[in-house]
């Protein structure tokens, strides 16, 4: 769906029905649904949150073109009492202290830890990259882990698919990968 960035404007009730399809689908298969909510910049932060606030109950990850987009969507969540609802998407590797330092000051408690490994795109380099995000993320104060082994095009599936495999035996924290990132045109809100 397209948002106009000048203007803020996106088609709500296209957006509302694509929403309520996918919390249908999520009842009909009992597979709890997110929102893939990435946020356009700073100024459209307030709009976004409260449109999807408005027409869902779903958990709502924090995602924006920069770390400073993201946690001032966090700060935004806080200030109207949604941050329960929220999920850090996500801290990786290039994360630098003052966005850890910002995240545990909102009180975020659910994070994404992005296993991003830029020397290393094997799966055993994206553990390598989890392995490391995980102590700053818990002494951030992050309690709720959830672990993306990062696809970014086809031929990276299956070291993805495989790193998934090795986190979860390794560390416990649930992984996943989102597969589509391999094949999205840059769709979305």
């Amino acid at each position: 769906m397209n948002f106009q960035e000048e203007s803020g404007e996106f088609n709500c009730g296209e957006a509302e029905k694509l929403i309520k399809t996918q919390e249908e689908f999520s009842d009909k298969t009992g597979l709890p649904c997110i929102l893939d909510v990435v946020l356009p910049s700073q100024k459209w932060t307030s709009q976004v949150l409260d449109f999807i606030t408005s027409v869902s109950d779903a958990p709502i990850p924090i995602d924006a073109p920069s770390a400073e987009v993201r946690v001032g969507g966090l700060e935004y969540a806080k200030q109207v009492g949604i941050l329960n609802k929220c999920v850090y998407n996500s801290l990786n590797p290039e994360s630098k202290n003052a966005e850890y330092e910002r995240s545990k000051e909102t009180g975020i408690e659910t994070a994404v830890l992005l296993a991003f490994n830029m020397k290393s795109m094997t799966a055993s380099g994206r553990v390598e990259a989890v392995r490391q995000l995980i102590l700053e993320a818990v002494e951030s104060g992050i309690k709720n882990l959830l672990i993306d082994a990062c696809v970014l095009d086809v031929p990276t599936l299956g070291s993805a698919f495989k790193a998934t495999f090795e986190l979860k035996n390794e560390l416990g924290y649930p992984p996943g990968c989102g597969a589509y990132n391999a094949i999205n045109t840059g769709r979305g809100l």
